[in-house]
């Protein structure tokens, strides 16, 4: 039992971020022309969200359903799985988001719901999107990543992980934030690996995560509330 606790979280990473940023880089050399599919994907979103349409929401889910499979297929199962045998589980986490994504994407298309109206939701929400694209890419220099090893949103987890999280917060529907419960499994896996190797990109996931679910825990407690005044 004592060797239990001689093991440090160091001992179940079995690469190092060196590797790790290398491998991004081939991902990035190997799929460079999906980011042109990804860019459409951001640019119809932002067209929608600009004009408040109705149908933001289900598209926003629709795209980031998308990139989930991208995220299983490209990043874990053609790539990370070298790094790391657990990938194959992973993929299956991104996969089984995607699919609740999809699901609430039709759902949200045939519902009268709409951007929520809560402000703390709505800027935190627009705020992890904007963090999702141009941040979270960011920190990844400060942990020693090149150009061409940055880790970006659509095929990559730690971002599209924060603006799946960003979109949840947007959507006016209390049901939605179940999925929250993807981002919160990897926010806790990736934890495990980018503690021990110091990396700011993945070490911000898990505390992103859980304001998100405690803003969406306070908004229920607090319609709660109201629904029993009235």
């Amino acid at each position: 039992m004592g060797d239990l606790f001689s093991y440090s979280l160091s001992d179940f990473v079995s690469y190092s971020a060196e590797s790790l940023f290398a491998m991004t880089a081939d991902l990035n050399g190997a799929v460079f022309p999906v980011y042109a599919f990804i860019g459409l994907l951001l640019f119809c979103m932002a067209y929608l969200g600009s004009r408040n349409s109705h149908y933001f929401i289900p598209a926003a889910l629709f795209c980031h359903a998308l990139m989930s499979v991208l995220v299983g297929v490209v990043y874990f199962h053609c790539f990370y799985m070298h790094l790391d045998w657990a990938g194959r589980y992973y993929a299956w986490l991104f996969y089984g988001l995607a699919a609740g994504l999809m699901i609430a994407a039709v759902a949200q298309f045939f519902s009268t719901a709409r951007v929520t109206s809560q402000p703390a939701s709505f800027w935190l929400g627009k705020l992890y999107l904007v963090a999702a694209v141009f941040i979270i890419p960011l920190l990844g220099w400060f942990d020693g990543r090149t150009l061409q090893e940055t880790a970006v949103i659509g095929v990559t987890p730690h971002a599209t992980i924060i603006s799946v999280t960003g979109i949840l917060l947007l959507a006016d529907n209390r049901w939605l934030k179940f999925l929250l419960i993807g981002p919160l499994l990897w926010a806790g896996v990736t934890v495990i690996s980018s503690w021990p190797m110091e990396l700011l990109q993945g070490q911000v996931v898990l505390p992103m995560v859980l304001l998100a679910i405690l803003i969406s825990l306070f908004h229920k407690s607090n319609r709660h509330s109201q629904l029993i005044q009235y």
